[in-house]
Protein backbone atom coordinates (compact mmCIF):
# COMPACT_ATOMS: atom_id res chain seq x y z
CA UNK A 1 0.00 0.00 0.00
CA UNK A 2 1.12 3.61 -0.73
CA UNK A 3 2.13 5.88 1.92
CA UNK A 4 -1.27 7.70 1.04
CA UNK A 5 -3.43 4.52 2.10
CA UNK A 6 -1.32 3.96 5.24
CA UNK A 7 -2.31 7.35 6.51
CA UNK A 8 -4.90 7.14 9.26
CA UNK A 9 -8.05 8.13 8.48
CA UNK A 10 -7.33 8.49 4.95
CA UNK A 11 -10.14 7.33 2.87
CA UNK A 12 -9.73 3.72 1.99
CA UNK A 13 -11.12 2.39 -1.64
CA UNK A 14 -12.96 -0.57 -1.83
CA UNK A 15 -12.29 -3.74 -3.40
CA UNK A 16 -14.95 -3.70 -5.16
CA UNK A 17 -14.31 0.08 -6.56
CA UNK A 18 -13.19 -0.70 -9.70
CA UNK A 19 -16.76 -2.08 -10.29
CA UNK A 20 -18.20 1.30 -8.83
CA UNK A 21 -22.09 2.15 -9.57
CA UNK A 22 -22.69 -0.67 -11.55
CA UNK A 23 -22.00 -3.09 -8.13
CA UNK A 24 -23.59 -0.63 -6.13
CA UNK A 25 -26.78 -0.69 -8.46
CA UNK A 26 -26.79 -4.61 -8.27
CA UNK A 27 -26.30 -4.48 -4.56
CA UNK A 28 -29.41 -2.01 -4.26
CA UNK A 29 -31.29 -4.91 -6.22
CA UNK A 30 -30.48 -7.82 -3.93
CA UNK A 31 -31.03 -5.91 -0.91
CA UNK A 32 -33.62 -3.54 -1.42
CA UNK A 33 -37.30 -5.33 -1.09
CA UNK A 34 -39.52 -4.50 -4.22
CA UNK A 35 -41.91 -2.40 -2.05
CA UNK A 36 -38.44 0.05 -1.00
CA UNK A 37 -37.56 0.46 -4.85
CA UNK A 38 -40.80 1.40 -6.03
CA UNK A 39 -40.68 4.24 -2.92
CA UNK A 40 -37.36 5.12 -4.21
CA UNK A 41 -38.52 5.18 -7.28
CA UNK A 42 -41.95 7.51 -6.35
CA UNK A 43 -40.31 9.57 -4.62
CA UNK A 44 -37.55 10.64 -7.54
CA UNK A 45 -40.96 11.13 -9.69
CA UNK A 46 -42.20 13.82 -6.75
CA UNK A 47 -39.34 15.33 -7.53
CA UNK A 48 -38.64 15.68 -11.07
CA UNK A 49 -42.68 16.43 -11.39
CA UNK A 50 -41.91 19.16 -8.66
CA UNK A 51 -39.15 20.66 -10.04
CA UNK A 52 -40.47 20.49 -13.76
CA UNK A 53 -43.67 22.81 -12.23
CA UNK A 54 -41.27 25.47 -10.05
CA UNK A 55 -38.09 25.69 -11.57
CA UNK A 56 -36.51 26.86 -15.10
CA UNK A 57 -33.24 24.92 -15.87
CA UNK A 58 -33.38 21.02 -14.32
CA UNK A 59 -31.36 18.49 -15.86
CA UNK A 60 -32.54 14.46 -14.94
CA UNK A 61 -30.51 11.54 -15.57
CA UNK A 62 -31.96 11.11 -19.30
CA UNK A 63 -30.84 14.48 -20.22
CA UNK A 64 -27.92 14.49 -22.81
CA UNK A 65 -26.37 17.02 -20.32
CA UNK A 66 -26.47 15.05 -17.59
CA UNK A 67 -23.26 12.75 -17.71
CA UNK A 68 -20.91 16.15 -17.64
CA UNK A 69 -23.29 18.58 -15.63
CA UNK A 70 -22.81 15.97 -12.79
CA UNK A 71 -19.25 15.92 -12.51
CA UNK A 72 -17.67 18.12 -10.10
CA UNK A 73 -13.77 19.53 -10.72
CA UNK A 74 -12.23 16.28 -8.47
CA UNK A 75 -12.65 13.80 -10.48
CA UNK A 76 -11.54 11.05 -8.14
CA UNK A 77 -13.35 7.68 -8.91
CA UNK A 78 -13.80 7.05 -5.23
CA UNK A 79 -16.26 10.21 -4.67
CA UNK A 80 -18.06 10.11 -8.24
CA UNK A 81 -21.89 11.10 -6.97
CA UNK A 82 -25.06 10.42 -9.48
CA UNK A 83 -27.44 12.80 -8.49
CA UNK A 84 -31.04 12.10 -9.14
CA UNK A 85 -31.63 15.57 -10.59
CA UNK A 86 -29.97 18.55 -11.03
CA UNK A 87 -31.04 22.43 -10.71
CA UNK A 88 -28.91 25.08 -12.15
CA UNK A 89 -30.30 27.91 -10.32
CA UNK A 90 -30.41 31.03 -11.69
CA UNK A 91 -32.31 33.12 -9.10
CA UNK A 92 -32.42 32.45 -5.53
CA UNK A 93 -36.77 31.54 -5.69
CA UNK A 94 -34.88 28.48 -8.06
CA UNK A 95 -33.03 27.33 -5.00
CA UNK A 96 -35.84 28.16 -2.47
CA UNK A 97 -38.03 26.14 -4.80
CA UNK A 98 -35.44 23.18 -5.53
CA UNK A 99 -35.13 22.79 -0.97
CA UNK A 100 -38.76 22.36 -0.86
CA UNK A 101 -39.21 19.99 -3.77
CA UNK A 102 -36.46 17.81 -2.10
CA UNK A 103 -38.12 18.13 1.26
CA UNK A 104 -41.31 17.28 -0.25
CA UNK A 105 -40.04 14.15 -1.81
CA UNK A 106 -37.81 13.11 1.01
CA UNK A 107 -34.32 13.48 -1.16
CA UNK A 108 -31.27 15.11 0.32
CA UNK A 109 -29.42 18.30 -1.05
CA UNK A 110 -26.15 19.34 -1.57
CA UNK A 111 -25.04 22.47 -3.28
CA UNK A 112 -22.63 23.31 -5.67
CA UNK A 113 -20.73 26.42 -6.06
CA UNK A 114 -17.39 26.37 -7.48
CA UNK A 115 -17.23 22.19 -7.58
CA UNK A 116 -14.11 22.50 -5.97
CA UNK A 117 -15.25 20.15 -2.76
CA UNK A 118 -12.20 17.44 -2.36
CA UNK A 119 -14.16 14.88 -1.02
CA UNK A 120 -16.89 15.59 -3.43
CA UNK A 121 -19.63 16.66 -1.87
CA UNK A 122 -20.56 19.34 -4.09
CA UNK A 123 -22.44 16.08 -5.73
CA UNK A 124 -24.63 14.15 -3.28
CA UNK A 125 -25.62 10.46 -4.92
CA UNK A 126 -29.47 9.63 -4.80
CA UNK A 127 -30.06 13.56 -4.11
CA UNK A 128 -30.63 16.67 -5.56
CA UNK A 129 -27.94 18.53 -6.68
CA UNK A 130 -28.27 22.53 -6.58
CA UNK A 131 -25.90 24.20 -8.91
CA UNK A 132 -25.72 28.06 -8.18
CA UNK A 133 -22.88 29.36 -10.33
CA UNK A 134 -25.42 31.22 -12.24
CA UNK A 135 -26.03 33.10 -8.84
CA UNK A 136 -23.65 35.92 -9.81
CA UNK A 137 -24.82 39.07 -8.13
CA UNK A 138 -22.27 41.54 -7.06
CA UNK A 139 -22.34 44.99 -5.14
CA UNK A 140 -20.33 47.49 -3.31
CA UNK A 141 -22.32 49.93 -1.11
CA UNK A 142 -19.11 52.50 -1.78
CA UNK A 143 -20.26 54.44 1.81
CA UNK A 144 -20.27 51.64 4.10
CA UNK A 145 -17.63 49.53 2.22
CA UNK A 146 -20.19 46.49 2.55
CA UNK A 147 -20.18 43.60 -0.07
CA UNK A 148 -22.75 41.56 -1.26
CA UNK A 149 -22.28 38.93 -3.66
CA UNK A 150 -24.32 35.79 -4.72
CA UNK A 151 -23.27 32.53 -3.65
CA UNK A 152 -22.48 31.07 -7.03
CA UNK A 153 -18.82 32.96 -6.92
CA UNK A 154 -15.51 30.88 -6.71
CA UNK A 155 -12.95 32.94 -4.48
CA UNK A 156 -10.56 33.90 -7.55
CA UNK A 157 -13.82 35.92 -9.17
CA UNK A 158 -14.31 37.82 -6.09
CA UNK A 159 -10.87 39.02 -5.60
CA UNK A 160 -11.33 39.83 -9.40
CA UNK A 161 -14.76 41.90 -8.79
CA UNK A 162 -13.13 43.38 -5.50
CA UNK A 163 -9.89 44.29 -6.88
CA UNK A 164 -10.04 48.43 -7.12
CA UNK A 165 -12.99 48.54 -4.38
CA UNK A 166 -10.13 49.53 -1.70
Amino acid sequence: ESQEELRPGANRRSPMAPHGNAFKSLLVLLLVPPACASVLVHSHQVLADCLKAGVSNIILPDDDLFEEARHVINRRSDIESRPVAIVRAETTDDVKTAVACAARSGVQVCARAGGHGFDGDAGCTDGLMVDVRGLQSFAVDEETNQTTFGAGHTLGQLYHKLDGHG
